[in-house]
């Protein structure tokens, strides 16, 4: 895991190589967490008042956008631990601030990376 969605970067054109094309190169989220040495994902779009959508068109199968409707939406793969997400700086958790306890997990940034 991690080595396409998640895969480090500093360019958008890494993650096209490594995702195609839509592949962008995310360096924080909303300006209030970054994310360490980067993160390829794709933008996608959530319908309204949902925080993540499994196998979204956008993203492919096995990938699901997440986020909230109209501020951030992005494509990440699941995880069951923390050994899913080998990334320096990263864990297996459910989306910080809107995230249930019922949600799956995504390999995300600590909250050591909260601004």
């Amino acid at each position: 895991m991690m080595s396409e969605f998640g895969a480090p970067c500093t360019t958008d054109d890494e993650c096209v190589t490594i995702l195609g094309e839509g592949g962008v190169c995310l360096t924080d989220i909303l300006e209030l967490y970054d994310l360490p040495c980067g993160y390829c994902s794709k933008l996608c779009e959530l319908p309204p008042q949902t925080a993540y959508v499994p196998d979204d068109a956008i993203c492919g199968q096995g990938v699901t956008c997440i986020g909230a409707d109209m501020y951030f939406e992005g494509c990440v793969v699941e995880c069951t631990d923390n050994a899913d997400c080998p990334r320096e700086g990263y864990e297996c958790r459910i989306m910080p601030t809107i995230g249930q306890p019922m949600d799956p997990k995504f390999c995300l940034m600590k909250d050591e990376f909260m601004r």
